[in-house]
């Protein structure tokens, strides 16, 4: 899970305004209680042959990765104290099949 991100609303104190004499909080990190951890599952495996007292080799290869639920920055109006907070909006895939003799 990310670190910066909390499912309840902080806030940040700050020093003592001069001017009115109060004090004052800024939003350190927005809520988001529907955050839920990436999910993510590959697959890898590969073959080697070698024939004729290794004159001869052929190998192939696979690899498989997705991701579903990535993390994604969305962006919202700097009126809610931030202009920006993590999301589950991205899926990612990764493959590759190679062959070589």
């Amino acid at each position: 899970m990310l670190s910066s991100v909390s499912p309840v609303l902080l806030m940040k104190k700050n020093p003592l305004d001069p001017y009115y004499g109060e004090m004052t909080a800024t939003v350190d990190q927005i809520p988001n209680p529907n955050l839920k951890w990436e999910k993510t599952k590959s697959f890898n495996t590969g073959l080697t042959f070698i024939l004729l007292d290794k004159r001869i080799s052929v190998e192939t290869e696979y690899y498989y990765k997705r991701t579903k639920d990535a993390f994604m920055t969305k962006e919202v109006a700097s009126m809610n104290g931030v202009d920006s907070y993590a999301i589950n909006g991205g899926d990612i895939e990764n493959k590759k099949a190679s062959a070589s003799t």
